[in-house]
């Protein structure tokens, strides 16, 4: 990961797990406790795969333009190498 923070115009989720009708996305922020959500699949961008980063716009006041939703691959984090 680059370690680029979200903006105050946007956050940064990680996929959690992805379902037919329910995709679990936990926000990659500094907290104690992790805010978990579930989204639609048909909210959010084709292809969402586990542990992949995307960046959610927020609107006026604060909430996740899910529709609007971007992969974030810079934010991915690095998986080791096989041995």
């Amino acid at each position: 990961m680059t370690g680029l923070p979200a903006t105050p115009e946007s956050e940064l989720w990680i996929v959690d797990s992805v379902g037919e009708a329910i995709t679990v996305l936990v926000l990659l922020e500094d907290e104690a406790e992790p805010i978990v959500v579930e989204v639609s699949p048909e909210l959010l961008p084709d292809d969402l795969e586990v542990g992949g980063v995307i960046r959610v716009p927020l609107g006026l006041v604060g909430e996740p333009l899910w529709e609007q939703a971007k992969k974030d691959r810079d934010e991915e984090p690095e998986l080791p190498s096989p041995p």
